[in-house]
């Protein structure tokens, strides 16, 4: 995974239509709970790059969940990179190849 973040330097764009004249106090908008995509249960058979980032995403939340396995504990100290930044990267970086199955079955 690849740490990669692109911002836009440009302005948002304007709102489509104005404001009434005279529409008078503005109402709060109603809150709705957005449900998250829950992680499957059972390994799938398939499994995209988007929707295998979004299960990375929803995993890595919760950072106690990142494991840095003891070879990239080493490459990090010899790149001196820190476990925050490990961290970002698997939250907010992008997948460069895969996902596919390794020789025990699980997903990489």
């Amino acid at each position: 995974m690849t740490y990669n973040i692109y911002r836009s330097m440009s302005q948002p764009d304007p709102p489509k239509t104005e404001p009434k004249a005279g529409a008078g106090e503005a109402k709060s908008a109603d809150v709705v709970k957005l449900e998250q995509r829950l992680i499957p249960e059972k390994q799938p058979e398939n499994l995209s790059g988007p929707d295998a980032q979004k299960i990375i995403r929803i995993l890595a939340a919760d950072t106690s969940k990142i494991v840095v396995i003891p070879y990239g504990e080493r490459r990090a100290r010899e790149r001196k990179v820190t476990r925050r930044q490990i961290e970002k990267c698997v939250q907010l970086g992008t997948i460069q190849e895969g996902p596919f199955l390794n020789k025990f079955g699980n997903w990489k």
